[in-house]
C-alpha cells in the first residue's frame, strides 16, 4: 500500500533551520531522516534559511555535498580543538568581548569549499549563480538594533562567510563582526527560527520543511561559573525568541535544550555528536508518524463521508422509485 505520506505530500522548496549552536547535530540528524523518507531533496529546493548556527548547516546543505558527506564531516572533525576551548583565557575574552573573530567560520569551511573547488571569497550573488540556491541569514545590527537578511538580493557583494560570521556572533564565543563600519551580532535574538521570513517572501507553507527547538525549561545552578551562567542565559533567549507564529504542519520539533557541560560533551566527544544526530533523526521519525496519522484521520474522514453520500443516494434513488410506484399504481387504478 502507498505511504499516504508519499503519495500526497507537495514538493518541498524551502528549508528554514534554526540557530543554536551545537543543535545544529540534531538539526542535521532530522534532515537527513527526512531526505531518506522521501520528504525533500536536493534538486528540488530553491533556498535555504538559517540563523547563526543554521546559516552553517544552511550553506553546508547548499553546497550540495551527499549527506552522508556532511555527517562525516560533523562528527569526525575535532570541534572542540577548532574552537579552542581548551586553551581560553578568559581574561582576553573579556578584553576582546569574545573568544573567536571571523577567521573561525572560514576554518570550518575551508575543507567544504576546496573539495568543491571553490573561491572562499565567494560572495552570495556569486555562490547563487554557481548553484542556483538562495541563501537567506538573518543578523542583527547593533547600530539600528534591527535584524538584517544576508542574501544575494539584499547583499550581493559582501562574502557568504561574512554573512555566516554576521548571523552567528555569539556574544561570548565570537566577538561582534564589523563590516563596512558597522558591528553585527547573532542573529538569534531577534529571529532564530527565521521561519516567519520565509512566509514573507509568499512562500506556501505546503512547500516549507522546517526543524526547529522544543521549547524546554533550561536549568540554572547554584554551582554555575560566570560564563557558564552567560551562556545559559543566552540559550534561554535563543529558545525562546524563535518567530512566533503558529506551528507549521512541516515543522520539525526536535528536543536538544543541553547544559553547558553537555554541550562541552556533544563538542569533544564524536560519539556523543552521533547520539545528537540521531536524536534528530528519531523526532523525523515521530514527526512522520503524526503526519501519517493525521492522514489516515483524513482518509478515514473521507471515507466515512463518501459512505454518507452514497447512503443518502441509495435513500433517494429508493424514494424516486416508490413514488415512480406509487405513480403508476394510481394511474392504474384511475383507468376505468
Amino acid at each position: 500500500m502507498d505511504d499516504p505520506i508519499q503519495k500526497s505530500a507537495p514538493i518541498i522548496k524551502h528549508i528554514v533551520i534554526t540557530g543554536g549552536d551545537v543543535v545544529i547535530m540534531n538539526a542535521f540528524g532530522a534532515l537527513q531522516e527526512a531526505h531518506r523518507q522521501g520528504i525533500w531533496n536536493y534538486e528540488t529546493v530553491e533556498s535555504f534559511y538559517g540563523t547563526s548556527s543554521g546559516s552553517v548547516l544552511a550553506l553546508m546543505l547548499a553546497l550540495g555535498y551527499p549527506l552522508e558527506t556532511i555527517e562525516k564531516y560533523l562528527i569526525g572533525r575535532p570541534w572542540y580543538i577548532l574552537f579552542g576551548l581548551q586553551t581560553v583565557n578568559y581574561y582576553d575574552c573579556i578584553v576582546g568581548n569574545g573568544i573567536h573573530d571571523s577567521s573561525f567560520f572560514y576554518k570550518v569551511f575551508i575543507p567544504l569549499f576546496q573539495g568543491k573547488d571553490i573561491d572562499i571569497n565567494i560572495t552570495f550573488r556569486e555562490l547563487y549563480e554557481l548553484l542556483g540556491k538562495e541563501l537567506y541569514f538573518y543578523t542583527i545590527n547593533l547600530k539600528t538594533a534591527e535584524s538584517e537578511e544576508l542574501s544575494h538580493k539584499t547583499r550581493p557583494n559582501m562574502r557568504v562567510l561574512d554573512g555566516i560570521s554576521a548571523s552567528g556572533a555569539l556574544p561570548i564565543l565570537c566577538k561582534p563582526f564589523k563590516y563596512d563600519g558597522t558591528f553585527y551580532t547573532d542573529g538569534g535574538f531577534y529571529s532564530n527560527y527565521p521561519i516567519a521570513k520565509c512566509l514573507g517572501h509568499g512562500h506556501s507553507e505546503e512547500n516549507i520543511l522546517g526543524v526547529r527547538i522544543k521549547e524546554l525549561p533550561i536549568e540554572i545552578t547554584e554551582n554555575m561559573g560566570l560564563f557558564e551562567y552567560l551562556l545559559c542565559l543566552i540559550a534561554i533567549i535563543l529558545t525562546y525568541t524563535q518567530d512566533k507564529v503558529r506551528v507549521q504542519k512541516n515543522d520539525i520539533f526536535f528536543d536538544a535544550t543541553y547544559s553547558i557541560s553537555k554541550k562541552m560533551a556533544i563538542l569533544e566527544k564524536p560519539e556523543e555528536r552521533v547520539n545528537a544526530v540521531e536524536n534528530g533523526a528519531e523526532d523525523a521519525r515521530r514527526w512522520l508518524r503524526q503526519l501519517q496519522d493525521a492522514d489516515r484521520i483524513k482518509d478515514a474522514d473521507r471515507i466515512k463521508d463518501a459512505d454518507r453520500i452514497k447512503d443518502a443516494d441509495r435513500i433517494k434513488d429508493a424514494d424516486h422509485e416508490r413514488q415512480l410506484k406509487e405513480k403508476k399504481q394510481n394511474e392504474a387504478q384511475s383507468v376505468p
